[in-house]
């Protein structure tokens, strides 16, 4: 072999040896990343200890925490919040039955543990239009169900389609109360006029009398009411289902508001639902003697015994300590004026004299002071004493103004025009309660015809 042919020789087998590593060295590296893999499987594998574990997934979310995704969930479900608030995590997947159902709307419950359902007053299904009213059905307690009836705009009759309202009044027949007369004001209106008394409305043109309540909304008014606004408390605020004025009760307040004057406490006066202010407030002592704390209230104690203590009390009693005690007479033993019904305790020690022992400027009715007041040991007792009480004094008796009478506030019997206190107990009821009657003619006899108040307490003086 020439030295030439030797030399091409070595060159192949360099080459072929040098192509056959390469194969060699490409085979073990692709072996080399196979083996790669399984080891990286093995490597998570030994070294995650779960959900949490150190170098494994994240710890898997609870019922109604924020979400997005299943895999989040350690029950799998991710759903919409039934607040709008989000996706939570839910317990259960939650399929959305459609609001025809009244079921599940697939929204979980808040707090994750349930799924929601479409509330109530969702629509479920249709609208009809019947005798002037719309009806839809909507979700009520989990089924679907016709909803409240709601009259078309301005008494207008329901369309042909039996769904849907008119809009335009083109003669009588486009009037829900076209039997009733109701017509159209003017061609192509958009309501109907003539409803009847009682009717609701919102303007005046709707209703047969042309007046709606006592501001163009509110309730047709009859012919014959009479429901003048003054821009008192008291006047009508609208008429009522049978066309009559409607006026304020007693829980609106009118005229004198509560005040507090000489131990005396005045409630406020309020409307009597005739559209007049009370004619008088309730007058009544403060509870244990107490004085007045404002022009509005009474003191809840007196607090001391002390000179200090006595001017938490009212006249005629002075503090122990805790509660007002009766003021002692002439004669008796005393330690300071307050004790003393004449407010005078000299160094005797002793009571002095006193003819007005409460205080209300009238002197004691008997033969030493020759006065009128006939309790000289209650301030609200005494000769033409106005106001009517709902409670006796001390003594049981109702004359609070010495005429050895008691006289009652309202009639326990019929008088016409009037009204009647109906009570159980004794001719005048004095501290009673019972319904207070309207009186009024009727063949010729004066008798109770309808029930103004259920509850009514007599009053007397």
């Amino acid at each position: 072999m020439s030295p030439q042919s030797r030399v091409g020789a070595r060159v192949r087998r360099s080459s072929t040896l040098a192509f056959t590593g390469i194969a060699v060295v490409v085979l073990t590296a692709s072996c080399a990343l196979n083996f790669s893999d399984y080891d990286d499987i093995d490597d998570e594998s030994s070294t995650s200890t779960g959900a949490g574990g150190a170098g494994g997934a994240p710890p898997l979310s609870p019922q109604g925490t924020p979400c997005s995704s299943n895999d989040e969930c350690i029950d799998g479900h991710c759903l919409p919040s039934n607040d709008d608030s989000g996706n939570i995590c839910c317990a259960t997947d939650c399929t959305d039955a459609k609001a025809a159902s009244c079921g599940t709307n697939g929204k979980c419950d808040p707090g994750g543990g349930s799924c929601a359902s479409y509330p109530a007053g969702t629509v479920c299904g249709e609208t009809t239009c019947e005798d002037g009213a719309l009806t839809t059905e909507v979700c009520q307690a989990g089924a679907c169900a016709a909803g409240e009836a709601i009259p078309c705009a301005g008494g207008l009759a329901c369309e042909n389609d039996g769904k849907t309202c008119k809009t335009v009044c083109g003669s009588g027949v486009d009037c829900a109360n076209e039997i009733g007369g109701a017509e159209c004001p003017y061609p192509l209106s958009t309501f109907c006029i003539e409803r009847p008394n009682g009717a609701v409305c919102d303007s005046d043109f709707e209703c047969a009398s042309g007046v709606c309540g006592t501001t163009g909304v509110g309730h047709c008014c009859s012919p014959t009411a009479s429901c003048d606004v003054t821009g008192g408390p008291c006047d009508a605020i609208d008429c009522n289902s049978e066309g009559a004025c409607e006026f304020p009760g007693a829980d609106t307040a009118c005229g004198d508001e509560q005040s507090c004057t000489n131990a005396n406490l005045f409630t406020s006066q309020t409307c009597d639902d005739n559209g007049e202010c009370e004619t008088a407030s309730t007058q009544q002592a403060c509870p244990g003697h107490l004085e007045c704390a404002t022009d509005k209230t009474c003191h809840t104690a007196c607090g001391s015994n002390d000179a200090t203590g006595d001017t938490f009390c009212a006249a005629g009693y002075w503090c122990d300590g805790s509660t007002c005690q009766p003021a002692r007479d002439e004669g008796s033993g005393c330690s300071r004026d307050g004790q003393c019904h004449s407010e005078e305790c000299p160094p005797s020690g002793m009571c002095t004299s006193n003819c007005d022992l409460d205080g209300d400027d009238q002197a004691r009715r008997d033969m030493k002071c020759g006065g009128l007041d006939c309790d000289d040991n209650d301030a609200l007792t005494y000769d033409a004493q106005p106001a009517f009480f709902d409670t006796p004094r001390s003594n049981g008796s109702y004359d609070y103004n010495c005429d050895d009478i008691e006289e009652p506030k309202l009639n326990t019997w019929c008088s016409c025009p009037g009204a009647i206190l109906r009570v159980a107990g004794g001719a005048d009821g004095c501290g009673e309660t019972g319904e207070l009657w309207e009186c009024n003619w009727s063949w010729f006899q004066c008798v109770p015809v309808r029930v103004l108040d259920d509850n009514v307490t007599q009053t007397c003086r």
